[in-house]
């Protein structure tokens, strides 16, 4: 799946208990970068492994409620979203203060992909209690220092979603 030296990360969000899901995808895709998880898996740490993620609304465990990664200098600010006001215009300007290329944030159980001031501002909708049309969902992104490319996959169906 790697393309044109790009990398992929793997993104899930509002799993709620549903750790088979998580693992079902990660086997999906064993040569991803990473794999990460934007809150309200509602389990252990342990359990959602390899994926890293924030804290939600609906998890207790003493982890971060956001987190920023960089790879290949692309920065990557991760957060649930519960704790912030959800408009474009802060989640850009949240990217923006923390100097990233792009923000993950979930939530809302619903997908959505803007690019405001080269900031990629990415929800990958939600694996349990989807809020969409599009049903369970996750995203994929390809990257590299010069480009970066959004993928939404369906859970059920493993096909890709257009936006």
């Amino acid at each position: 799946l790697v393309k044109n030296n790009m990398k992929y990360i793997v993104v899930t969000s509002d799993s709620h208990g549903n750790t088979n899901a998580l693992k079902d995808i990660a086997l999906r895709y064993p040569d991803a970068f990473c794999y990460l998880n934007l809150g309200d898996f509602c389990d252990n740490e342990e359990a959602i492994s390899p994926f890293l993620s924030v804290k939600g609304n609906n998890d207790y465990l003493p982890i971060p409620l956001q987190r920023i990664i960089t790879i290949d200098n692309v920065r990557i600010l991760m957060l649930h979203g519960h704790n912030i006001f959800l408009s474009l215009s802060n989640l850009l300007a949240t990217a923006k203060r923390n100097n990233c290329n792009i923000i993950l944030y979930g939530h809302t159980h619903v997908l959505s992909y803007k690019v405001i001031d080269n900031v990629h501002i990415i929800n990958p909708g939600a694996i349990s209690y989807p809020r969409s049309e599009y049903g369970s969902t996750y995203a994929l992104i390809y990257f590299n220092e010069n480009n970066i490319e959004v993928k939404f996959k369906s859970l059920d169906t493993n096909q890709n979603i257009e936006l």
